[in-house]
């Protein structure tokens, strides 16, 4: 089982390495820059932090380590960084002093403590000193475009019978809990009723395409991601064109915890009887 000394030395050595870095941390380990307003929990958040700031900084090493304390479970070291910034050409020149508490063999705590000014100077376009650069920013956009990312894989698997563009299956996209709802089915609940669900509304669609040019996103910070746009294909009542919909999704770890669709399930428009402004008009 590593102790704490080695977990905070490999951490140092792996830094340009987000995945590798992440492994290190319990489920629940936080990885934390008090000065710096920056704070990440679970390997998943401390990846994503990692990556947003390597973005802004690659050539970022740790050297001259001193470890000044440590026992098995607790650690204390002074570590120091000389980059260049690529946005602004200067220096980045630091010192950052780090406790780190293990337990079990991973990174419970470990809290980094860090000159502001000199980082604000470093990431500053011009000579005044400004805020420090926005770490969980860069971070959060990264999640939202992955977010994006798993959202598009399963409107092009609706697209195209279910395969995703990596050859993979819609239903692999799901958490094993996820819900789905669809307007006059319900909510499926876990995959098993997703299957249901599709297994019953599939049949009833020939063919579909969304107008991946109309899509208007809406994103949170919190996993949770909109989308708008319009559709054409055929169901088994006639052809439709310009359908517009709305999709509301929530993911975790990579993974469709949530789907909400909201859309009229009368793609042809045949639903006359309760709506008669529909006779004569395409859908």
């Amino acid at each position: 089982m590593k102790n704490a000394t080695t977990l905070l030395q490999e951490y140092l050595s792996s830094i340009q390495n987000p995945v590798q870095v992440a492994a290190l941390f319990a489920d629940d380990g936080v990885l934390e820059l008090p000065t710096a307003n920056a704070r990440a929990q679970g390997p998943k958040a401390i990846e994503s932090f990692i990556t947003g700031f390597m973005g802004m900084v690659p050539g970022f090493r740790f050297k001259n380590i001193r470890i000044l304390i440590e026992t098995p479970d607790q650690v204390f070291g002074e570590y120091e960084v000389e980059v260049v910034v690529p946005s602004t050409g200067k220096l980045y020149k630091q010192t950052y002093a780090g406790r780190l508490v293990a337990e079990n063999g991973k990174i419970k705590l470990l809290r980094e403590a860090l000159d502001t000014l000199a980082a604000s100077v470093a990431f500053s376009k011009d000579d005044a000193p400004s805020s420090m650069p926005d770490i969980d920013a860069a971070a959060a956009t990264k999640a939202q475009e992955e977010h994006k990312a798993i959202v598009l894989d399963y409107i092009h698997a609706l697209d195209n019978g279910g395969t995703t563009p990596s050859g993979g299956s819609l239903l692999d996209l799901f958490a094993d809990d996820a819900q789905v709802y669809f307007p006059k089915w319900g909510v499926a609940n876990g995959k098993a009723e997703i299957i249901k669900l599709l297994t019953e509304f599939g049949p009833t669609l020939k063919a579909i395409k969304h107008d991946h040019d109309t899509f208007i996103w809406t994103t949170s910070g919190a996993g949770r991601i909109a989308v708008e746009g319009t559709s054409s294909g055929e169901h088994v009542d006639g052809p439709w064109t310009n359908a517009r919909w709305c999709d509301v999704f929530e993911i975790k770890d990579a993974k469709i915890q949530r789907a909400f669709v909201y859309l009229d399930p009368d793609y042809a428009g045949k639903d006359t009887a309760r709506y008669p402004w529909l006779n004569g008009r395409t859908a």
